[in-house]
Order: C-alpha cells, then structure tokens, then sequence
C-alpha cells in the first residue's frame, strides 16, 4: 500500500474545498503553491454586491491547526486585496451527524459536510479576526 502523505492530503483538502465553493456558486482560483498566504482567492457577484475571500485551508485526519504568522500574513494579504480572510478547515466528522449531508443531486439548502466515499468530512469557515462561522 502506497504511503499518503500530509502534503498531499492538504492539496487534495484545497480542491475539496475550491470544488465545494464552485458547487454554491462562487468564482474560485487556487494558488500556485501552498507557500503564500491564501491557499484559495474566491469570488462571489450577486445582484447588490460582492464577496472575495482569500481562504487558508488546514486539514486533519484529527484536528487541524493554524500558526499565528500564518494568521498574520492572510490577514495583511486580505487586506491588501479588499476581501476577507477566511480560514477553511476539513476535518473528520465526530458522531453520526447524517442529516447536514449535501445530496448533489436535489441540493437546493445545502450545508458544508460533505460524504466522500464512507468517510465522512466537515468543511467549516472562519471569518477572522473573531473566528466567526459563516456559510458561503
């Protein structure tokens, strides 16, 4: 069996949570790499204004964690750039939560937990400075 490493887990995180975001809607550009201070810059126009974020994703197969120069950096670059940090974790879902599932299919109300194969993944997003929950 083919060893999984951190790095990999944390890029595939990335797309999960840019594929997500272009699933409700939102226009979405990955960095290059993962070195700069947001790993996602995303983009959503409605009628009355808009919305960009620039979103660092840190995933776990346990709990993610985030350093506090990294904090620093993504919210001078959202500053720069007029959007908001965010901060995106992935990371496994605790209990038997089913009913905030997303079904592609018939997603009209959708939620920001995802079923990938039979493990079960919970995307959460962090507005800082006050690390306030939103829903894009």
């Amino acid at each position: 069996m083919k060893s999984y490493s951190i790095g990999t887990f944390g890029r595939e995180a990335e797309y999960i949570v840019a594929l997500y975001l272009r699933f409700v809607g939102w226009q979405v550009r990955l960095s290059k790499n993962s070195r700069g201070p947001a790993d996602i810059i995303a983009v959503f126009n409605s009628r009355n204004s808009q919305k960009k974020w620039l979103i660092q994703v840190k995933s776990s197969r346990k709990l993610p964690r985030i350093k506090g120069y990294e904090i620093v950096r993504l919210n001078a670059a959202a500053t720069v750039a007029g959007g908001d940090p965010i901060v995106a974790t992935l990371h496994p879902m605790i209990g038997n939560d089913t009913d905030k599932l997303i079904n592609f299919s018939e997603n009209i109300d959708h939620d920001s937990i995802l079923a990938i194969s039979n493990r079960r993944f919970a995307i959460t997003f962090f507005c800082l400075p006050y690390w306030s929950i939103i829903r894009p």
